[in-house]
């Protein structure tokens, strides 16, 4: 195998990677690549949104969030938190799913939270909480991507204003690659020797938080090792882009 790092796929990771690959949620093309948001050509892409359109998109998502929760926070089957925190817009399905999942899976009954964009000016329910109150409690984010971080950012400053804490964050995808910089082009890779430092190294670094991935570069790369996913032109692309702005080249 020649991608940087060896891991162990869980069966729920290895059933999540192929459903996605069935609906065209994970997408390769290793001639012509997919465009990101940061200009940069890859092999492969990952379109989380489109798991969040059908009930059996939004199960398995629910599945692949408590199968991380339980493997990063819950050292005895139970989540270390209070709350399961879901920025708005997209956070709010997502944490609600994972919170009744959780329920379902192991009795745990978290709270679920978020805050409103903008204030609501009426009912008994005014003001931006939304969900359970924050205040006096830990809470885990719960997001899908981070791309620069600043989604994050504002979702952890929300939950201090409201005098709670942040002990954790869950995103379904960690692509393991350079954080596209403000003020420069980012798909000039960094210079040998230079410091590679993703978007959620960065928030651990600035929040003080743990951050863990559903799934990141290495389980996909993994999952085509194995055959489950993609093919050896595949791998070899993906090895290709990962040497130019991965993390861990």
């Amino acid at each position: 195998m020649t991608s940087p790092e060896s891991v162990q796929l869980s069966d729920e990771q290895r059933e999540f990677m192929t459903f996605c690959q069935d609906q065209k949620v994970l997408k390769f093309d290793p001639e012509s690549g997919f465009q990101l948001k940061s200009k940069r050509m890859s092999p492969w892409f990952f379109n989380a949104g489109n798991l969040m359109q059908t009930g059996a998109g939004l199960q398995k998502l629910a599945k692949i969030y408590v199968d991380t929760l339980l493997r990063g926070f819950a050292p005895e089957w139970q989540v270390d938190t209070d709350i399961l925190y879901g920025p708005a817009y997209k956070g709010l399905p997502l944490a609600s799913v994972v919170v009744a999942e959780l329920y379902r899976q192991t009795g745990q009954d978290l709270g679920f939270a978020s805050h409103r964009k903008e204030a609501k000016g009426h009912g008994a329910d005014k003001g931006r909480d939304f969900g359970m109150k924050v205040t006096w409690k830990r809470s885990i984010l719960v997001d899908d991507v981070i791309t620069a971080g600043t989604a994050a950012r504002n979702s952890v400053e929300d939950i201090h204003a409201d005098n709670g804490t942040v002990n954790g964050m869950v995103v379904l995808l960690d692509r393991q690659e350079v954080a596209p910089p403000e003020s420069w082009d980012a798909t000039i890779p960094p210079a040998p020797g230079e410091p590679r430092v993703s978007a959620i190294m960065q928030l651990e670094t600035a929040e003080w938080i743990r951050v863990v991935s559903a799934l990141t570069f290495a389980h996909i790369r993994q999952a085509i090792e194995e055959g489950l996913i993609g093919n050896g032109d595949i791998g070899a692309a993906m090895d290709k882009y990962n040497r130019r702005y991965g993390v861990n080249p």
